[in-house]
């Protein structure tokens, strides 16, 4: 049986990014800046994708359009972001005391934000949306798709599901950018899980900073590519 590749990918960074804020379904667009990166990103190698999938917010639509301009493009809802709740919009400096804010980061799974979604709702809407995306490439004969997303779905989704397994952490990418996942349609069908493929954009030059920045943050060498608390 043939196999299918998803490239998962951030989508551009907005002025939540900019000003540190937490943000999830807030329906943020990219920022003039955040279009000036991803312009950057376009003289690197992105693959050729006969369709793409996204989180229905607009910033993840913006980078979906931009990058891949003329691709037939399904919104897939289960994909949109976590639920932030009270803690939308808000920075780390403001919640720092906050014992609910501090309930969730140590648990998430457990400690759902004040009215938001629980982490576990999270990620089973998050399997629910990917098994959706890779279902309509099996009816459609799509054999490779790009799908955008927000920087912890592609965290969550990646560290749950790729394999060889890593921490969550060391799935950070940088907005524009992301992960190759080469899926196995009866390993996914059995057992939820798929094989990581490597990184998107491709690699042009193993002495580009940005892609060496990219390794050393992969072989956690705790490089940030980006200074937001943003989801």
């Amino acid at each position: 049986m043939r196999s299918y590749k998803i490239h998962f990918i951030r989508h551009g960074f907005t002025k939540a990014n900019l000003n540190g804020q937490y943000i999830g379904i807030t329906d943020m667009p990219i920022c003039e800046e955040g279009f000036h990166q991803l312009e950057e990103m376009r003289s690197y190698n992105y693959p050729n994708v006969e369709k793409v999938y996204s989180s229905p917010l607009e910033r993840c639509l913006q980078t979906a359009l931009y990058l891949f301009d003329g691709v037939e493009i399904m919104n897939i809802s289960e994909l949109r972001e976590m639920d932030l709740g009270d803690f939308e919009g808000k920075t780390l400096e403001e919640m720092k005391d906050d014992l609910a804010f501090n309930n969730w980061l140590r648990d998430n799974m457990n400690n759902p934000p004040p009215n938001g979604e629980n982490g576990r709702d999270y990620v089973e809407r998050l399997v629910k949306g990917l098994d959706k995306v890779i279902r309509d490439m099996m009816d459609q004969q799509v054999f490779e798709a790009a799908v955008v997303l927000s920087g912890t779905a592609i965290m969550t989704v990646m560290a749950l599901m790729a394999f060889p397994r890593r921490p969550m952490g060391e799935w950070n990418c940088p907005c524009g950018a992301g992960f190759t996942a080469l899926i196995t349609p009866q390993i996914w069908l059995r057992d939820r899980v798929f094989e990581e493929f490597g990184s998107v954009p491709y690699q042009q030059d193993e002495t580009d900073p940005y892609w060496l920045a990219q390794k050393a943050y992969e072989n956690g060498d705790g490089i940030d590519f980006d200074d937001d608390d943003e989801l």
